[in-house]
């Protein structure tokens, strides 16, 4: 894909003629509800195929397409660059080869809406910020309506952060961590009621938001995090801070924060790279490209690469002029931005200096403005400098602002990790195999289980496993493990679980141990400390399906013995449904077991088809 700016005289099907792409798929892509496009205005073309216009050059081409010359070279070496023609077809190189970690802020705001806008961004987040709780001066916790939050975001594979700040009515309280800071005894109860709420609330980790911290609380505040972090760890769970941008330790009002300090102590760093001019301020780049490179060089000397975050600000300014001092701006989300300068018709500038766009405009009650925000344009420029400085990844103040450019840059620049497995295993393969089994039916673990402990199941329709009371070698095993096993030919049995409290995750064992080893696991998973369900469904797939969708294979004899099996695989399908506020429980528990947990979405639970 690539980026192009409105010309005077421009239009949407004109732009679209010129490189064949629908306009639907113009406006789909920069979120436009109106054609009244303006000059200046940056539009992101949904193609990975350019087509020359006159005046063209690979330079240019590759300039539009936040690529290099050499990678365009590469991608289309059958074209020599001196002899380039117009309605020539360049291809614009893939290079979303960067994997990064990605992590969104999110106001709660209803369950319907927390849970629309999770599903929409899942694919794009490693990490969801869910904002915010607040403290007291003693430890309090404040509550927060975010049960439909966090279950969202374990369904659609994201790992939820509860974030603590010290937001008030009148905004970031000093005083308010300064206290909590000097009072030993506050300080244990809020890192104790922190952990009881990601305990309860089935949170994967933590993010600490504390703004304005006082020079003479720096120390103080690194401790605590390394106490916090000490915590959670002992849990297994994360510490993530958010942090104001720094370029040097000699800025009056940013002494509070020691980068290095912190950087040790942390698991991930997001820094608010924006804001060097804000609502009170003299108008100007909300996020300059100058500041944000020297803001990366300072981190990059005191914290590990891989630990930062690059944060983009969704929103600008809205200043009135001649600028007052003693007025406060207004927030505007950068998609508004947009749609501010169509609807007065105002042409968007651009400043290469800082990498930013801005317009001028005037009320109806004659008052001029002038507006700063980001685009496609300065957004691409800082992904850049994520890549070239080879930080841990990006983040984005906050996604109830929307941006939909936002999706399209993100996969054009990065490869976002997503959580995969719990348990610690890496997901190799979901074929496991058997002495005894035909080679037409190569089983999973779970009915092989059953049968060396000599489990006895009626398989007509659901049945029930005695749960309560299961004997395997004369020891009764008092087990919380309800186990049901479905064989309904053509049956989907979750779609008639409720889902609304529940997270569903595939069970795998890829350890190398014995089948009488793994019949000893299973005893031990039976002896699981707290309720939770196991399902067992027996499926068919096709050979070739199934064969695509193992992503490493242990060996070469795997890959031979499945190009031999001529249709189809009969496989049993293994899961664990248990409760938000158990997932890091079973979690561990699984871990040590030595099985994974591969969490599954409720659309592609709801798909799964018993068939034999």
């Amino acid at each position: 894909m690539f980026i192009y700016t409105v010309q005077q005289g421009d239009s949407l099907y004109r732009i679209g003629s010129k490189y064949s792409v629908p306009v639907e798929q113009i406006r789909l892509a920069n979120g436009l509800n109106q054609v009244n496009i303006v000059p200046g205005q940056a539009l992101l073309i949904p193609s990975y195929t350019y087509i020359v216009q006159p005046g063209d050059s690979f330079y240019t081409i590759a300039q539009m397409a936040y690529v290099s010359v050499e990678s365009l070279r590469r991608a289309n070496p059958s074209i020599n660059p001196a002899r380039l023609q117009v309605g020539m077809r360049v291809r614009i190189p893939n290079i979303s080869n960067y994997n990064v970690t990605s992590l969104g802020y999110y106001s709660i705001r209803t369950p319907e809406a927390d849970q629309r806008l999770i599903t929409d961004f899942s694919p794009y987040i490693t990490y969801i910020a869910l904002f915010e709780y607040h403290f007291s001066n003693e430890g309090g916790l404040s509550t927060l309506n975010d049960l439909t939050g966090i279950k969202s975001a374990w369904s659609h594979r994201v790992k939820p952060l509860m974030t603590i700040t010290n937001l008030t009515k009148s905004g970031f309280s000093s005083q308010l961590i300064s206290q909590m800071l000097n009072n030993s005894t506050a300080r244990n109860t809020l890192i104790n009621r922190i952990l009881q709420e990601v305990s309860t609330k089935g949170y994967d980790s933590v993010n600490i938001d504390f703004e304005m911290i006082l020079e003479k609380d720096r120390d103080l505040f690194t401790g605590f995090l390394r106490e916090l972090r000490d915590r959670l760890k002992l849990a297994g769970h994360l510490l993530t801070i958010a942090v104001p941008p720094k370029t040097s330790d000699n800025i009056p009002w940013l002494k509070g924060y020691d980068y290095g300090g912190i950087g040790s102590v942390v698991d991930l760093m997001f820094i608010m790279a924006y804001d060097w001019h804000h609502s009170a301020s003299e108008p100007g780049p909300v996020a300059p490209i100058n500041e944000v490179r020297r803001t990366i060089q300072f981190a990059i000397d005191r914290v590990p690469r891989k630990k930062i975050l690059l944060g983009l600000p969704l929103y600008g300014y809205d200043w009135t002029l001649p600028y007052n001092p003693k007025t406060i701006a207004p927030g505007i989300s950068n998609q508004n931005a947009v749609r501010l300068a169509m609807k007065h018709q105002a042409e968007i500038h651009y400043s290469k200096e800082y990498e930013s766009p801005y317009f001028y405009y005037v009320d109806g009650q004659g008052n001029r403005h002038v507006v700063g925000f980001e685009d496609a344009r300065s957004i691409s420029k800082k992904m850049q400098l994520i890549r070239e400085f080879q930080i841990g990844g990006v983040g984005a103040w906050q996604l109830s602002l929307g941006f939909p450019e936002g999706p399209w840059l993100l996969t054009k620049f990065f490869h976002i990790k997503k959580l995969e497995s719990i348990g610690g295993n890496k997901i190799i393969s979901s074929l496991l195999l058997f002495s005894g089994n035909c080679v037409k039916e190569v089983r999973r673990f779970s009915f092989f289980y059953f049968r060396v402990l000599s489990y006895k199941t009626n398989l007509k329709g659901v049945s029930m496993m005695d749960n309560l009371a299961t004997k395997t070698n004369k020891e009764e095993i008092q087990s919380k493990l309800m186990i049901q096993v479905f064989d309904e030919q053509g049956s989907y049995p979750f779609r008639s679980l409720d889902f609304s409290n529940k997270i569903v995750f595939e069970m795998f064992d890829y350890t190398l141990r014995t089948p009488l080893e793994k019949a000893d696991a299973f005893s031990q998973l039976l002896k699981v400390p707290f309720e939770c369900n196991l399902w067992i469904l027996p499926v068919t797939e096709e050979t070739l399906a199934y064969q695509q969708a193992i992503p490493e294979l242990k060996s070469a004899a795997l890959l031979d013995m499945l190009s031999s099996i001529k249709d189809t695989i009969q496989r049993d399908r293994t899961f664990i449904i248990t409760t938000l506020q158990q997932i890091k429980s079973i979690a561990k528990f699984c871990k040590d077991l030595g099985f994974t947990l591969k969490n599954l979405e409720q659309r592609e639970l709801e798909n799964i088809r018993v068939s034999y």
